[in-house]
């Protein structure tokens, strides 16, 4: 019998295994004494663990967590099965002998263009108002357009972004504009198989980004039914006007966003769902007109930008402010940004260059918008130049171009062109 095992929650649970799998059977509705025989499985090597999401236990109880794993996968006979993604991992640290580390490679040129041709077509059966040209249905076409993109070049290694980067290319033809937006009408595509009321569905959006940044403060990216449900009943009855407690309950469970994954446990799709919903919901309180409200995000947003797990989401936030709230977004964005680079400045200064580095990932997701290819805006950059300047004051740094410097920032996948006067 399959059981749900999350590493996050048995990391804040702060119980041995054997606790946690009687609270497991409890929640299942089943004897407490499944529990045990749970438990008798491990001991007797007639178990099959998997564990995931070791990348969303906290960072100050995730080698606690390896340690447990570490103990637990002496025992004989039991197999068991670790999946993180990179974020704060590093190789080595399950036991030497006992574990095997893998690494899912990148697809392929040839594996692109083989999983398009299977792809483009289910697609387009789902999606309601695709494109139907030869062209459009070219996986060499789709392959080539996600390449030269910019902000998806490296989707096309991922079998998951090369699927979501698809929906979105057979909905508009074109892949164009900013990762965030290519987000956003990825959700917009899953909650129109759903519910095809324009106004309902923008609701739904705005209940689903409050709930992604309320359970991702306290749970991660898995939670029960009645985690949802508290999160719901907390939520402003602004928020759920026009739907009783019962009906959200039922539409966010139906939005296609979410997988059922246990009894009564869900989890986002991916994890990448929940973070643009984070972002998202961020974004509208910086632009919201209520002052409270918008520090109280403002302050949130800062007090986790240098925790690994929120970069994505401060990179996006970036990205939704500049692409969806127009000029005064933009303002937003500067300021925001300006704050990153004042950072080493203060007292406690930027150690690490943490957010010197966000602001550098943050300008990459908005440099080639439209809306930010402005002059005041283009100073933004040039600050950023001249900190790196003084950071690396390496000769290798810098290539000559004619009167122009060309600075390369490997890390962070862009490349500035300034003059040399602006970063002497």
């Amino acid at each position: 019998m399959p059981i749900f095992l999350s590493l996050p929650d048995l990391a804040r649970a702060g119980q041995d295994l054997d606790a946690y799998l009687a609270l497991i059977a409890r929640d299942m509705d089943l004897p407490a004494s499944y529990g045990e025989a749970l438990s008798r499985a491990l001991q007797q090597g007639r178990a099959f663990v998997c564990l995931d999401s070791l990348d969303e236990v906290l960072p100050r109880l995730r080698a606690g967590i390896i340690r447990r794993v570490n103990e637990l996968a002496r025992l004989p006979g039991t197999a068991w099965i670790v999946g993180s993604r990179f974020t704060d991992y590093k190789g080595g640290q399950f036991q030497q002998g006992q574990f095997q580390e893998w690494e899912l490679q990148t697809l392929d040129e040839l594996r692109r263009q083989r999983l398009a041709a299977q792809l483009l077509p289910e697609i387009q059966r789902q999606l309601s108002n695709t494109p139907s040209s030869v062209h459009e249905l070219d996986p060499r076409a789709y392959v080539r357009a996600l390449s030269e993109h910019r902000q998806t070049a490296t989707w096309g290694e991922n079998p998951l972004l090369f699927s979501l980067a698809a929906v979105v290319y057979l909905r508009r033809g074109t892949l164009s504009g900013s990762r965030a937006m290519l987000y956003r009408e990825v959700i917009e595509a899953l909650l129109e198989t759903r519910e095809h009321d324009g106004s309902r569905r923008e609701q739904l959006l705005l209940v689903l980004a409050d709930v992604a940044l309320e359970l991702y403060q306290i749970k991660g990216r898995t939670f029960s039914a009645a985690e949802l449900r508290a999160t719901l009943t907390q939520l402003s009855r602004e928020q759920r006007a026009i739907w009783s407690l019962e009906e959200m309950l039922y539409r966010v469970l139906n939005a296609g966003v979410l997988d059922v994954i246990g009894y009564e446990t869900y989890s986002f799709r991916h994890q990448t769902f929940q973070e643009y919903l984070v972002a998202f919901a961020l974004a509208r309180r910086f632009m919201s007109e209520d002052e409270q409200a918008r520090d109280a995000a403002m302050h949130l947003a800062w007090s986790k930008h240098t925790y690994s797990r929120w970069n994505e989401i401060e990179r996006l936030l970036v990205g939704i402010l500049v692409q969806e709230y127009g000029a005064a977004g933009v303002g937003q964005a500067h300021v925001w940004l300006e704050r990153f680079f004042e950072q080493r400045k203060s007292l406690e200064g930027d150690p690490g260059n943490l957010s010197f580095e966000l602001a550098i990932q943050a300008l990459g997701e908005i440099v080639e918008l439209d809306a930010w290819q402005v002059a005041e805006m283009l100073k933004v950059e040039e600050k950023a130049v001249a900190i790196w300047v003084q950071l690396v004051r390496k000769p290798s740094t810098t290539t000559r171009m004619g009167n122009k410097a060309t600075l390369s920032f490997p890390r962070f996948g862009h490349c500035w062109q300034t003059p040399v006067a602006s970063i002497a």
